[in-house]
C-alpha cells in the first residue's frame, strides 16, 4: 500500500508546499525513526523487486542451459547405442569369421599405431 501513496503523504515534511511545512489536510507529520523505517522499508522493496528479476533471469539462463544439455545427453545416449550396435555386429562378424574379437581389436590397434608411426 505505501508504494501507490504520493511522495508528498509519505515525505511532507521535506517537501516545500509554498512555504508551509506540509498540506493543511496532512494531520501527521513523520518523524525520526518512523521516516527512515520507511525510508528502508521502500529501498528495500525496490532492492527485492530487483534481486527477485535478477533470480528469474538466472533461473531462464538455467533453464535454456538444462534444455542444451538434454539435448547433448540426448545425442550422446544415441552415439553410444550406435556404438553399443556397432560392437555387436564386430563381434558377430569376428564369431562368422571364427576369430578372437578382443584379438582382432588388439590387432587393429598395433596396425593403425604402426600406420600413424609410419606417417611421422
Amino acid at each position: 500500500m505505501v508504494e501507490h501513496v504520493s511522495a508528498t503523504r509519505i515525505f511532507a515534511p521535506e517537501i516545500d508546499f509554498g512555504g508551509r511545512k506540509h498540506p493543511p489536510s496532512f494531520k501527521a507529520v513523520l518523524k525520526g525513526e518512523d521516516k527512515k523505517s520507511i525510508q528502508r522499508a521502500l529501498v528495500h522493496g525496490v532492492e527485492a523487486q530487483a534481486v527477485v528479476e535478477e533470480k528469474n533471469d538466472q533461473i531462464a539462463l538455467r533453464d535454456k542451459q538444462i534444455i542444451e544439455l538434454q539435448k547433448q545427453l540426448e545425442q550422446l545416449q544415441m552415439q553410444l547405442k550406435t556404438a553399443e550396435i556397432h560392437e555387436a555386429i564386430a563381434r558377430e562378424y569376428s564369431e562368422i569369421l571364427e576369430d578372437n574379437f578382443e584379438d582382432a581389436v588388439a590387432r587393429r590397434i598395433m596396425s593403425e599405431m604402426a600406420c600413424s608411426v609410419s606417417d611421422a
